[in-house]
């Protein structure tokens, strides 16, 4: 050891990190100063055991919660350019960053490091006095710290980092040849976020493209994040909140063997049980929304909340090395919720509605002229997992209010109430699950009856059997509900190809559906028939011959019913092929 003592502190820390290679199996150790510069990816295992940033490179680090964490870097020559930036994912922490000046040759166990190996260095010789420390920079908070110098000294540069509000990944970068790196695209001149527009629940918004693209024929991709609570100093802040920040595991061949290292593995899984890591956020309000765009540089959030203030972020990401750079974030509180309400008339009649945003209602007012025995609410929902919350009160008086949470029934949900008196009545209608929805609605007396057509629970079309399926016909089936008044039943179909799927249910919008089917080129109409099934010659079920159809052949089959040239409603659609002949 007296040996190592007399060579300088450069190599003091060359034979113990080559002690360290060896000890790991041999690896090679990067240089800067080495065309094997980019593999410092290997690197990762050695900075896992020694805390020593590697010259040039971006590394991850896991803090705990009130424990301090200690990295070194080393600087080699004198006015050397620097940079040290320190960013949090998931937490504010304080970060101090401190300079060491190189020891005397006889004093180089006093570098200030945390490898074991320089540890026991330093107490073989606790009596003798230690080199000075410069505060260079200290910071609390959830941004990003950077220290850059164009002229450094040489020696030991320390990094000291406490996590304040749980544990937190850190990112950790450190070199030499800040400006020669390209491990972080550029931004340019003017690199924030502007808004375009507002309008309803959307927000456009555009930002100017990073420079790295066209200068080095360097690929960039732009992120976008937007959320309720903060702008992100860097990207991983985004990433925590939505998929939580828990401690990763180490490295494949961390360690160097020693048996102090098992109970230290220990220390480590305990602490793991116990971690007051970020977890994955919930869907809800506080949700951050996040996506990837390509190389397009304007993007339009929409489904946004009305009167909330949103936090809006731009990432420029590197997509070789993954690395990123931020944008100036901005902020922007979108439009309220109108304050309009509508005015709606005789009741028989359905009327078409849709949200402005996610978080408004529709409001609207019906006078009742008339005494009757029931005050007849139905609602259409458009799209199949919509959840609607309707209120509906008599206005000026008090304990009225009814309210209720509505899971969609096709086609349409109702609410009745008994022995209403006339006057004027309102009704709000809102999405359970803060979404925008569509939807139409009647509003009458009991004895105006309700313009929807009633259709049963089960609305599939089939076919009656294999036998009925030729090469050029099909018998198909659909269940018809019981009803006293007459509704009429149309069966349409087109020619689909063969590699087509079947809408999915959940994305149909219902409500124009039908319409659209209607519109339809009356060669698609198969037939129509109008009955009220009720009373002895009430049926199950309507079975019709669909016949002079091409052989192999794929066919799309809808079922629309109407109820007193009035209202809509559709049937599942069903795709069938033929037989070949």
């Amino acid at each position: 050891m007296s040996a190592i003592c007399r060579g300088s502190s450069v190599a003091v820390v060359s034979l113990l990190l080559a002690l360290v290679i060896a000890l790991t199996g041999g690896q090679d150790l990067p240089s800067r100063k080495e065309d094997e510069y980019q593999v410092q990816e290997n690197y990762k295992d050695i900075f896992y055991d020694t805390n020593r940033i590697p010259d040039g490179n971006e590394v991850t680090s896991y803090v705990r919660k009130d424990v301090s964490s200690r990295f070194f870097f080393f600087v080699e020559e004198d006015d050397t350019p620097l940079a040290i930036h320190v960013a949090p994912c998931s937490s504010s922490i304080t970060t101090r960053i401190r300079y060491q000046t190189a020891p005397e040759d006889d004093d180089s166990e006093k570098l200030d490091t945390n490898d074991e190996l320089l540890s026991q260095m330093r107490a073989k010789d606790a009596n003798k006095k230690g080199r000075a420390k410069e505060l260079l920079k200290s910071h609390t908070g959830r941004n990003e710290v950077k220290f850059d110098r164009e002229k450094s000294p040489a020696g030991l540069y320390s990094v000291e980092v406490i996590a304040r509000d749980r544990d937190t990944t850190v990112y950790l970068y450190a070199s030499t040849t800040p400006h020669s790196d390209q491990l972080f695209p550029a931004l340019p001149e003017d690199a924030n976020v502007r808004i375009v527009a507002v309008s309803g629940d959307v927000v456009s918004v555009s930002w100017k493209p990073s420079p790295t693209d066209l200068r080095h024929r360097i690929p960039v991709e732009y992120c976008v994040a937007a959320n309720r609570k903060r702008n992100f100093a860097k990207r991983c802040s985004a990433l925590a909140s939505i998929y939580g920040d828990a401690a990763p595991t180490p490295p494949p061949n961390a360690g160097f063997g020693f048996p102090w290292e098992k109970e230290a593995g220990r220390k480590r899984r305990r602490k793991t049980s116990q971690t007051t890591a970020a977890p994955p956020t919930a869907a809800g309000r506080d949700r951050v929304f996040y996506a990837c765009v390509g190389n397009k540089t304007s993007f339009v959030f929409s489904k946004m909340e009305a009167s909330t203030l949103y936090y809006i972020d731009v990432f420029a990401v590197n997509t070789l090395t993954n690395r990123s750079s931020v944008y100036g974030g901005t902020n922007v509180t979108t439009a309220a919720c109108p304050a309009q309400k509508t005015k709606i008339g005789a009741g028989g009649r359905a009327y078409g509605f849709r949200t402005k945003a996610v978080n408004c209602s529709v409001n609207v007012e019906y006078a009742l002229e008339k005494n009757t025995t029931a005050l007849q609410v139905a609602i259409q929902s458009c799209k199949a997992d919509d959840r609607l919350r309707v209120t509906v009160k008599k206005n000026r008086t008090p304990g009225s209010l009814i309210e209720r949470e509505l899971v969609p029934e096709w086609p349409m949900t109702k609410i009745s109430l008994p022995d209403p008196q006339p006057g004027s009545y309102s009704v709000h209608v809102s999405s359970v699950d803060r979404r925008n929805v569509a939807f139409r609605m009647a509003v009458g007396a009991v004895e105006d009856g309700l313009p929807f057509p009633v259709v049963p629970s089960d609305r599939a079309i089939r076919v009656v059997n294999e036998d009925s399926r030729s090469c050029k016909s099909v018998t198909l089936m659909w269940n018809v509900a019981a009803t006293d008044q007459p509704q009429q039943y149309c069966l349409y179909m087109e020619r689909v190809k063969s590699k087509a799927r079947p809408r999915p249910g959940q994305d149909i919008d219902r409500c124009e559906m039908a319409k659209r089917i209607q519109r339809a080129k009356a060669s698609k109409k198969v037939m129509c028939k109008a009955f009220a099934n009720n009373g002895t010659h009430a049926v199950d079920s309507m079975v019709e011959v669909v016949s002079d159809l091409k052989p192999s052949t794929r066919y799309r089959f809808e079922v629309v019913v109407r109820r007193q040239e009035k209202e809509f409603a559709a049937y599942d659609t069903v795709d069938i092929k033929t037989k070949k002949c």
